[in-house]
């Protein structure tokens, strides 16, 4: 659990098998999640579905980082 992304060492951000993210305004954290766990979808693709979906109160991005395909890895989206 951090609050802060980024200032996780790599040896562990690298081996996650899940992600939930709520509301980040440090764009570069969302750029460096993007960067080293998502594939599929354009850094701003990402960057908009992390806002869409973070913009209610309470509201988080569900990742699974263990599975390989678009819909698989984001369970909560449809």
């Amino acid at each position: 659990m951090s609050q802060n992304y980024t200032s996780v060492p790599k040896v562990i951000s690298r081996n996650l098998h899940y992600l939930w993210l709520f509301k980040i305004p440090d764009a570069r954290s969302v750029e460096t999640i993007h960067r080293n766990h998502i594939n599929g979808i354009t850094k701003d693709q990402f960057k908009g579905l992390h806002q869409v979906v973070t913009s209610e109160p309470r509201a988080f991005l569900n990742l699974d980082l263990r599975k390989n395909t678009l819909k698989k890895k984001f369970p909560s989206e449809h």
